[in-house]
């Protein structure tokens, strides 16, 4: 099951554009760029490849795991959404790190929102979800629906 779930849930982090695999611009600056640059390279700098969090996908008999790594977040920024088969993960994030050295100060800041949505196969059970939010990592569990057992009967004929 999670190979067919995967196929519908395109890798985001090992490419090197910077827009999503699953984005429709994906690939858009290496077409424009015959060096094969990077014409979003400034963008990446000033948000960081982490724009987009990134997620582990684990399935097992009984559920669904989706772990994203939100280093930093304030969980009351994190939205969480499901609908039309899909979790919608949003937030906002407002990072601020400063470092002193004698009369010179450096101040890094990241801000910026993030929106990731993840197809769910159809045996998620939607209604039991369940999230959980510590030291960063936001993992949402979600079971599977009970299989259903097909039965087979016969049904006798009736001559009239």
């Amino acid at each position: 099951m999670l190979k067919k779930w995967m196929k519908k849930q395109p890798e985001t982090t090992t490419s090197s554009s910077f827009w999503p695999v699953w984005h429709p611009f994906h690939g858009v600056d290496r077409m424009l760029n015959p060096w094969n640059g990077n014409l979003f390279s400034e963008f990446e700098q000033l948000w960081g490849r982490d724009a987009f969090p990134r997620l582990d996908l684990v399935e097992n008999d009984t559920q669904f795991e989706i772990t994203a790594e939100l280093p930093g977040m304030d969980p009351d920024k994190v939205s969480l959404d499901l609908s039309e088969g899909q979790l919608h993960i949003a937030g906002q994030f407002e990072e601020n790190k400063e470092s002193k050295r004698g009369a010179t100060s450096i101040q890094e800041r990241r801000y910026g929102r993030f929106d990731r949505s993840i197809p769910l196969p159809d045996s998620a059970d939607l209604d039991a979800a369940k999230a959980n939010f510590k030291n960063g990592l936001l993992t949402i569990t979600i079971p599977k629906k009970p299989e259903r057992i097909e039965r087979s009967r016969k049904i006798p004929v009736q001559v009239h």
